[in-house]
């Protein structure tokens, strides 16, 4: 049966992967010929590549309180609720690493796979085996995404691939029809059209369609609605 790529697309999951494959190498170093430097920077890469995607995330958060703050100051609170200070993220990175952490690590799984020696057991406790893929009913899957506000208060539409190689998204306009948005090919998809004016709020809403050698396949996805404030 085949499999899917062992390495995650979704960087929170590429971390972990990272964080595992750098923590059990040692074990099988010296059997696949991977140098002790090689093992070092595998597993400073892992801490560094996590606390980036945590600050990262912080700061995505951070930027969301930006924003809410800005309506506070700007529209005024309801009664009882108060203003929040801003507590931006402290950037406590460990100490830097080289670019291409995951291309390295791809040549270091490539050695191994391709060792006279190499045991299947072993490449699984290692995280360099995909899943086995079942088979897709092109004819009945639907994609299921979520919004969530970035980028100063855009919608970040948070969808994953299932084996398909792009998801159609459209936007329904104020009239209730349904326009064009986007075909993205590579998870996420922010929407970066104009936010209402100031002081005012809209909702957004969105489906999506999965895509497959250039056409669509399956079912459209449910109707899911953000409120986006100018």
């Amino acid at each position: 049966m085949a499999r899917d790529y062992y390495l995650p697309s979704n960087d929170e999951e590429r971390a972990t992967w990272l964080h595992n494959f750098a923590a059990k190498l040692p074990n099988l170093a010296s059997k696949y010929g991977v140098t002790p430097e090689e093992v070092m920077d595998m597993q400073s890469s892992a801490l560094y590549f996590d606390a980036l995607i945590k600050y990262k995330n912080q700061s995505s958060a951070y930027q969301n309180a930006i924003t809410d703050h800005r309506n506070a100051v700007r529209d005024g609170l309801n009664n009882g609720a108060t203003l929040q200070a801003l507590m931006p993220p402290m950037m406590m990175l460990p100490p830097p690493i080289a670019p291409g952490v995951f291309k390295r690590a791809k040549s270091i799984v490539n050695r191994i796979k391709a060792n006279v020696s190499y045991l299947e057991t072993e490449g699984s406790d290692l995280g360099i085996i995909g899943a086995e893929m079942s088979a897709i009913d092109t004819n009945n899957i639907k994609p299921v995404f979520f919004l969530r506000l970035v980028a100063g208060g855009h919608p970040e539409i948070v969808w994953t691939r299932q084996g398909m190689g792009a998801l159609e998204i459209q936007k329904q306009d104020s009239d209730g029809k349904w326009h064009f948005l986007a075909i993205d090919t590579v998870p996420n998809y922010t929407d970066m059209e104009p936010l209402p004016a100031s002081g005012q709020s809209a909702v957004w809403q969105y489906r999506a369609i999965y895509r497959l050698k250039d056409e669509r396949v399956g079912q459209w996805s449910d109707v899911v609605s953000v409120t986006v404030t100018g």
